[in-house]
């Protein structure tokens, strides 16, 4: 059975969403939709993102608005983190 929506996350290096710009862009369209339900460049700035992981985020955005037809819905996982001194779940590499 397909699925109708894929709940994918993706934390990767701003340089990395720079050149992955255009992954949903051969994605088949008569497939399930997407929710790219967590995605960001939390790694990178202290305690929020640094300008470099916001450029990052800005191009990674344009490729899901430019294929907003199979992509339902995105939030942005850094969005809510809690900032106090060890209060981020997620381990900063």
């Amino acid at each position: 059975m397909t699925p109708d929506v894929l709940d994918e996350h993706y934390y990767l290096r701003a340089t990395d969403f720079f050149h992955d710009v255009t992954h949903y862009d051969k994605t088949d369209r008569n497939g399930p939709k997407d929710f790219s339900s967590a995605s960001g460049r939390h790694r990178e700035g202290t305690p929020t993102p640094n300008m470099g992981a916001a450029l990052g985020d800005a191009a990674w955005m344009t490729g899901l608005e430019r294929n907003s037809d199979i992509i339902v819905m995105a939030s942005y996982a850094p969005l809510l983190v809690n900032v106090s001194p060890n209060a981020m779940q997620w381990e900063r590499t």
